[in-house]
């Protein structure tokens, strides 16, 4: 057992690169961005046909949040990390306004074709708004 003290310096220094090596590791995950918007696009629809009184309205919730559990353990599993909050809440404010809007679009479309569109649109921006918030912690937590 070493009796060494840890300087402060070094201390920072260590935390500061495991910072830096998380958010390598997060811009490095390609997958995670459109799985994660292709999830997401579910919610609204199931919404529409649950409103429509269908029972695929229960089965698109329950493949969503399937869907986004597998998402969550596998970017566990392979990186080693839980998806950070990190100061992004600008991030979820947007997510939030989106997830909303698609939903009540959904709600007053009901089930119809239009839920393709719906569907399409949330997952692209969802998609790309996880790939910005990747981008901006990545660029949050790089060398400085």
């Amino acid at each position: 057992m070493e009796n060494e003290l840890y300087d402060p310096r070094t201390a920072l220094e260590d935390a500061a690169d495991a910072e830096r090596r998380s958010a390598q590791i997060v811009a490095s995950t390609p997958w995670y961005a459109p799985w994660y918007g292709a999830t997401v696009a579910l919610f609204p629809i199931a919404i529409a046909f649950l409103v429509g009184r269908s029972w695929l309205g229960m089965v698109l919730l329950v493949a969503g949040l399937v869907s986004l559990t597998l998402l969550l353990t596998t970017f566990r599993r392979v990186t080693g990390l839980w998806p950070s909050a990190d100061g992004m809440a600008k991030y979820y404010g947007v997510a939030v306004a989106i997830m909303v809007g698609a939903s009540l679009v959904a709600y007053l479309l009901g089930p119809s074709w239009w839920l393709l569109l719906v569907g399409i649109l949330t997952a692209v921006s969802m998609g790309w708004l996880s790939k910005r918030y990747d981008d901006a912690y990545v660029e949050k937590h790089r060398p400085r």
